[in-house]
């Protein structure tokens, strides 16, 4: 799909007063649109991703012209206690490792008129760069400054004026 970029911008603003992308995010019925980048969704407990080519300006607003991506959420089931564990765990050859764990609960408060559905997640991702810090400096101890007695105080001499003179 064209237009997923937020194009070029200065970085310092793109937070504010950013260009929209092209394309619109949206979460359930929630638009995603954020000036300058694009919404991240993490995909746990999803329904369907529905694609919608652009022009979408109509029915989605200006931040659609090439198209809307439209992530849906499963609902909570009214007669039906359910929930489910996803793990995984990865290598990466000379990196650090990866690991993912989603577990989703759906529990029906009333029958037939009320439920809750939850969704935790966790995700570590690895890479091939180490962010190592920098072996600590030794530090010298801080000097403090004597404190003033009064034979100090009386070797204070303030700098003499040099002469003003008149024109």
């Amino acid at each position: 799909m064209r237009g997923l970029s937020a194009g070029t911008l200065n970085p310092q603003s793109s937070g504010t007063i950013g260009q929209f992308p092209n394309v619109a995010i949206y979460l359930d019925d929630q638009s995603g649109q954020l000036p300058g980048r694009n919404l991240d969704i993490y995909a746990a407990d999803l329904e369907r991703i529905e694609v919608l080519e652009g022009p979408q300006g109509t029915l989605f607003g200006a931040g659609a012209q090439a198209g809307v991506i439209r992530y849906i959420t499963n609902k909570p089931k009214l007669d039906v206690t359910e929930g489910s564990v996803d793990a995984g765990y990865g290598t990466t050859a000379h990196g650090a490792n990866n690991s993912n764990l989603t577990a989703v609960i759906n529990l029906p408060l009333i029958t037939d008129t009320l439920a809750v559905r939850a969704v935790i997640y966790n995700d570590s991702r690895g890479g091939y760069i180490d962010n190592r810090r920098r072996p600590a400096r030794v530090r010298e101890p801080t000097r403090r400054p004597a404190k003033p007695t009064k034979e100090r105080l009386s070797r204070y001499r303030p700098a003499a004026r040099p002469p003003t003179t008149t024109a």
